[in-house]
């Protein structure tokens, strides 16, 4: 596994300080088999274990922490947990109690919230412990029986996290979560007690505002995000150098909770998270210089024990003590089964001690006991045996005494040893009477918080009794005013229709209509090119009219008026080409000559006038009088075929 990191071509920004560096293909289940297993093992054994990750916005420390919903995308939290129950499983739970609880905190612009009580808007304080721990007072602390339990308070915490959306990362977590597992292992004989606890830490993004766009609330969390872990920075730069005495804990909520796991009694492990991508190449080197300071952090970790005290003594003692009486007992019997006729006789030692009322230590160990003594002068000449009897019974008697002796001072140790028990005893009542009421305080105080959430809620409920009967009302409302609408719906609809209606019929007029306008119109042009034809045909005959007149004029013979010659009929031949210009030109020189001779006459100026020549007045006056005639003729006419007056077109010869 590489254990460096950096350009490939710059190799002066290349770190090497990691302890494993893993790409965006590893398995969760390998970053586990390396961060993971090992401190839950050291969780197990007592220690204090942290788990911080560290990185900029999206780059995958929630990924890491918590993982995804498939097996193999589980996080270290899960994979913990799962591995934490299995080795519970494989304690001996005759000789060992053991239990396991969760605590799950955010911290939210510097006020620390319980995760596990969503309704509860009371902010945390931190507090140091009897160890001089620091941790949060008045945080629910649930215990955990099963893997699915650890579950549930996980997925309970991690809805209630505040999360909001940036250009950078569309669930960006605005807050520092911390969940705390707490193990605590009891030998059930001596009440040593073995306690550890896991602190992850999944902290909010290191970001800019420039990247991330972020205005507003979302401008405050940035603000109060990168204050705290500049802070972070702070301490672990006061940590690594020797040089700065004073470490600046208590700058943030977020350095005070995690003094213990940075230069305390804890095991920390750091997970580094970075972007790939190039664009984050600055925030990427930061993230690197960060963990290469922290690397040189020096912790002192150390197992957390709480032997058993008095508590774990005195069964321990008592039991010696009751093996050593019950073996004297043991001892007494059998010298009492042992002993010769005399003592049998004179009665019992032992029942002379208890019935008498007179104590062995009382008497001197020199002076033998006033039963066994007798004088000789009474014993009549005893026999030797009576005398080697005496010293057997003084024997006897010694050891006796020594043995009562020792079973008393065994006694008073005994009784020295229930005197300590019993006060040992009564100092531990008073610490669980001190804690008794402590945790009653917490409890009260959770109580009054449950009651004012559930005043919270009623009044809740209340609002929302009114909010559903305004709803229905509105409904109502709003049903009548559908009802209307739907009413006013269709009678537009059928306006609608009927204005469709006549539209279509308007629209199917105004094609007929159009059509027949078009027809009238193609019509009108038609009539209008047949009357621009009709006058110039009209024209046209005129003028023909006009020429045949004039030249009918002066083929004629002159002759005097009154005595008309008749015509003589000339011989005539087709029209040819040549004959028709000639006749065309004829034509415009006979209309010419006949309009300057009658204006001459009109005029009395020229040769046609009368005064000049009579011949040719008589002739020109002739051709005016024709024409007239002929004028009026055709304006009474309304049509004339061309035709019947072409062949009438004849030249003389």
């Amino acid at each position: 596994m590489p254990s460096t990191i950096g350009s490939p071509t710059d190799k002066a920004t290349a770190y090497s300080c990691f302890d494993g560096v893993y790409s965006g293909e590893s398995a969760q289940a390998g970053v586990f088999e390396v961060v993971g297993r090992p401190f839950v093992a050291d969780l197990l054994c007592g220690f204090n274990c942290t788990i911080i990750a560290y990185g900029q916005t999206g780059s995958g420390k929630t990924y890491t922490v918590v993982g995804g919903l498939t097996p193999e995308t589980r996080g270290l939290i899960p994979r913990a947990m799962e591995t934490i129950f299995e080795e519970m499983a494989r304690i001996d739970s005759t000789e060992y109690d053991v239990s396991l609880t969760a605590s799950f905190v955010e911290i939210y612009q510097e006020k620390i919230r319980d995760l596990l009580l969503p309704h509860s808007s009371r902010a945390l304080r931190l507090r140091e412990d009897k160890d001089h721990a620091v941790c949060v007072e008045g945080a629910s602390e649930i215990a955990i029986s099963s893997v699915a339990g650890g579950m549930a308070i996980l997925s309970r915490g991690n809805a209630q996290r505040s999360i909001g959306s940036t250009l950078m990362n569309a669930d960006s977590s605005r807050s520092h979560a911390i969940l705390i597992l707490t193990f605590s292992k009891k030998h059930l004989a001596s009440g040593a007690k073995v306690r550890g606890r896991m602190v992850v830490v999944d902290l909010a993004g290191s970001e800019k505002v420039q990247k991330t766009a972020a205005t507003g609330v979302r401008m405050e969390e940035a603000k109060h995000i990168n204050r705290s872990l500049s802070a972070l920075g702070n301490v672990i730069n006061a940590l690594t150098d020797d040089k700065i005495k004073h470490v600046p804990y208590r700058d943030s909520k977020l350095t005070r909770l995690l003094q213990t796991s940075l230069g305390g009694n804890a095991k920390t492990h750091l997970l580094l998270t970075c972007s790939a991508n190039t664009k984050h190449l600055e925030e990427t080197l930061s993230t690197l210089r960060f963990g290469s300071r922290a690397k040189n952090i020096q912790n002192s970790p150390h197992v957390n024990k709480e032997n058993g005290g008095a508590a774990a003594f005195c069964p321990e003692l008592l039991t010696t003590l009751q093996n050593k009486i019950e073996n004297l007992h043991s001892y007494i019997r059998q010298l009492e089964m042992t002993r010769c006729d005399a003592c049998k006789s004179r009665g019992s030692v032992l029942g002379g001690y208890f019935t008498n009322q007179q104590p062995v230590d009382d008497v001197p160990a020199s002076e033998p006991v006033a039963v066994a003594k007798e004088d000789p002068a009474n014993t009549d000449g005893g026999s030797v045996d009576d005398l080697i009897a005496d010293e057997l019974m003084r024997a006897e008697m010694q050891s006796l005494r020594k043995a009562l002796t020792s079973m008393m001072r065994d006694h008073e140790t005994q009784e020295h040893a229930h005197d300590v028990a019993r006060a040992m005893m009564e100092v531990t009542e008073q610490q669980l009477d001190s804690r008794h009421r402590s945790q009653e305080q917490i409890i009260h105080q959770q109580q009054r918080e449950l009651q004012d959430a559930c005043a919270t809620i009623s009044r809740l409920e209340r609002k929302l009794e009114i909010l559903e009967e305004n709803a229905q009302g509105m409904s109502a409302e709003l049903r009548r005013k559908r009802g209307q609408q739907q009413q006013f719906q269709e009678g537009e609809n059928a306006e609608t229709e009927i204005l469709r209606r006549r539209l279509d019929a308007s629209t199917k007029l105004s094609k007929q209509l159009q059509t027949k306008l078009t027809a009238l119109r193609q019509e009108q042009h038609a009539v209008a090119d047949l009357k621009e034809k009709l006058e110039s045909k009209e024209h046209e005959l005129r003028s023909l009219r006009c020429e045949m007149e004039v030249l009918r004029v002066k083929i004629l013979p002159v002759s005097l008026p009154g005595t008309p010659s008749p015509l003589r009929s000339p011989q005539t031949r087709p029209v040819t080409a040549v004959d028709y210009k000639s006749l065309s030109s004829i034509r415009g020189d006979a209309r010419n000559a006949g309009m300057n001779n009658i204006h001459n006459w009109w005029t009395g100026s020229g040769d046609g006038h009368p005064a000049h020549d009579n011949g040719v007045w008589l002739e020109n006056a002739t051709a005016f009088h024709l024409l007239r005639r002929k004028h009026r003729k055709d304006m009474q006419t309304t049509s004339v075929k061309t035709r019947s007056i072409r062949p009438r077109m004849q030249l003389v010869e």
